[in-house]
């Protein structure tokens, strides 16, 4: 079993050739150097199959197990506190916030949903069922629990999950441009695993994704988003591949191929008001980061500082690069596999829409 120290799994690494314990793992991490490695070891971060530690000399054999713990280097200053939105055997849902990484990967270790639960819950066998990027916000399915695990895994697999997004993006001509009026939208997305974006490729469809208009406020819609596949950042590149990215979307809002809608030049009536000759499109302040790995909870109020942006062709690049990405997981509905319950959870956040 993999061993799991403040809600962290450790790595296997795989001896290529038996001899000293540090020959072993520098071959296997030759990112490190080898005075890292060694600290590795005085700290008690390399064990061996069955979680004891090693010390550099320690022989070990080619084809055997060991585990090693990465140094944490995105410890938050201050624990992460996550809602439960609603619980049952075996499975809770949370209210992830922007900027916060489901699953440790990469760089994104400590300040990830799947770790911060494990250490507010005291519960190491925590996994998330599904994932969410780091940008959205919303409901997001854990397991609590291995022995429900692969039937909770199932119900996404076969499609019983119905997901319901919010989206902030420029309005678009035909289609979904009037309010209530829904549109289905197929593509065929693929993602090589070494490139950041997912792109459109010719082909039989493998995403397809309801989108409605709900509301529009000037320049922009409130779009609710319903995808009957779960490709990755399916949502995302559908928005762009239609020409109208998801206004904060740093990945997918600048350099699409589809041509990019803008802000038009008059946003807001009450510029003429002021000491300035462009325009400005008035939203509040949304949480970084950098606010997330600052304090233990995370809360948009309408009341918290605007910020002024020129309403020019140049807006829209400058809104995503400024503001998180203006995508929630809404709700998520399914029949829990254990009691059978119809099951439907919304999230508690809110987008940066106004109030009529």
């Amino acid at each position: 079993m993999r061993p799991v120290r403040r809600g962290v799994g450790a790595r296997r690494i795989r001896v290529l050739h038996s001899g000293a314990a540090r020959n072993a793992v520098r071959a296997r991490l030759p990112q490190y150097s080898p005075a890292q490695i060694e600290e590795a070891f005085l700290r008690g971060d390399i064990l061996d199959v069955h979680s004891s530690p090693l010390t550099p000399d320690s022989p070990v054999r080619r084809g055997e197990d060991l585990w090693a713990f990465a140094p944490i280097i995105d410890e938050p200053a201050t624990p992460i506190h996550l809602e439960i939105l609603k619980s049952g055997r075996g499975w809770m849902c949370v209210d992830k916030p922007h900027g916060l990484a489901t699953m440790p990967r990469g760089s994104h270790v400590a300040s990830t949903v799947t770790v911060a639960a494990r250490r507010q819950f005291s519960n190491d066998t925590i996994v998330a069922v599904h994932r969410l990027d780091a940008a959205t916000a919303g409901v997001l399915l854990l397991s609590t629990i291995p022995d429900t695990r692969a039937c909770l895994h199932r119900l996404f697999e076969r499609g019983r999950v119905e997901k319901t997004y919010l989206a902030i993006a420029p309005l678009v001509s035909g289609g979904v441009s009037e309010q209530g009026m829904s549109e289905k939208v197929e593509l065929r997305i693929v993602k090589e695993r070494s490139q950041p974006r997912a792109r459109v490729v010719p082909g039989s469809a493998n995403a397809v994704t309801w989108i409605r208009l709900l509301d529009s406020y000037g320049p922009l819609g409130l779009y609710e988003v319903r995808p009957l596949t779960g490709k990755t950042h399916q949502i995302r590149l559908t928005f762009a591949h239609m020409g109208i990215p998801i206004l904060g979307d740093v990945l997918y809002g600048a350099g699409a191929s589809a041509p990019m809608p803008y802000l038009p030049e008059v946003c807001n009536a009450e510029a003429s008001s002021r000491d300035t000759t462009a325009p400005v499109l008035q939203l509040p302040r949304l949480p970084t980061t950098d606010d997330i790995s600052a304090r233990s909870e995370v809360v948009i109020h309408s009341s918290e500082r605007s910020v002024e942006l020129p309403c020019t062709r140049d807006a829209h690049d400058s809104l995503t690069a400024r503001f998180p990405l203006q995508l929630l997981a809404q709700r998520l509905h399914f029949t829990d596999p254990t009691t059978g319950d119809d099951v439907e959870v919304t999230s508690t956040r809110t987008l940066v829409w106004p109030e009529k």
